[in-house]
């Protein structure tokens, strides 16, 4: 799909949220890579130095919470 998705996300204790705010930062990959990021799978700082994810120049410790991600859905 050639289908692109603008959205500004909010970072509060390591939680992601959906917001109407300006960016700070403008960080660009596909869908696969955004999942395995809020998933927990893969850091920001491998997506970027691996060329799987674009930054503006800037770069933030996203996702640098102490507190690992927790999945309660039940396969």
């Amino acid at each position: 799909m050639d289908e692109t998705y603008d959205a500004v996300w909010q970072f509060t204790n390591g939680k992601p949220e959906a917001t109407n705010g300006e960016a700070e930062v403008t960080i660009e990959m596909d869908i696969g890579h955004f999942s395995s990021l809020i998933m927990g799978c893969v850091s920001l700082e491998s997506l970027l130095r691996s060329g799987a994810a674009v930054s503006d120049g800037r770069t933030v410790a996203l996702f640098q919470h102490p507190d690992q991600p927790k999945s309660w859905t039940f396969f």
